[in-house]
């Protein structure tokens, strides 16, 4: 929640969305004049919103911090763990790769994969939960874009939780 205030004061309303929900970019369905922001740690990556009325939309975003387990106890962070096993995937690794180098929509990685659409939507799902991708969604098409830097952190945490150090909140 303090990182969420912080962020607020620093960045436009549509990089602290894209930040908070962990690379959902604003589209026409977020048209209004207020936005009710609600953290919730059980929902941590999710983002989930609803019209509230006429001109308010309340979101409910994940604002349980990366280095923190929903398991009191643990000591592997969950955020670590879901970078990790979205990664651990080879089709994942390939769309990444194509990511990394431009925006695509679904259907263009489905071709360039030779995959069905249904198993591509799939698995960018699993890479926007884990936050390695961002969403946007524009009109009638949603394009993917690889999140650099979130990628970057993963392997940085990583590093530091195999050598026993204190894992960073990812970007």
């Amino acid at each position: 929640m303090e990182r969420a205030q912080a962020l607020a004061a620093t960045v436009s309303f549509e990089e602290l969305f894209t930040e908070l929900s962990q690379g959902l970019q604003l589209g026409d369905e977020f048209n209004a004049e207020q936005f009710i922001l609600v953290p919730a740690f059980w929902t941590t990556p999710l983002v989930f919103f609803e019209k509230y009325n006429d001109k308010t939309i309340l979101l409910t975003f994940g604002a349980r911090p990366a280095n923190m387990s929903v398991i009191p106890g643990e000591i592997v962070p969950d955020a670590l763990v879901r970078s990790l096993k979205a990664l651990a995937d080879p089709t994942r690794l390939k769309i990444l790769r194509y990511l990394a180098s431009e925006s695509l929509t679904p259907s263009e990685i489905a071709r360039k994969l030779q995959l069905r659409p249904p198993t591509v939507t799939h698995h960018l799902k699993e890479l926007r939960l884990a936050g390695l991708v961002e969403l946007s969604l524009m009109h009638e098409e949603n394009r993917y874009t690889a999140r650099k830097q979130a990628l970057n952190a993963v392997y940085e945490n990583l590093n530091a939780f195999l050598q026993g150090e204190q894992i960073k909140e990812i970007a």
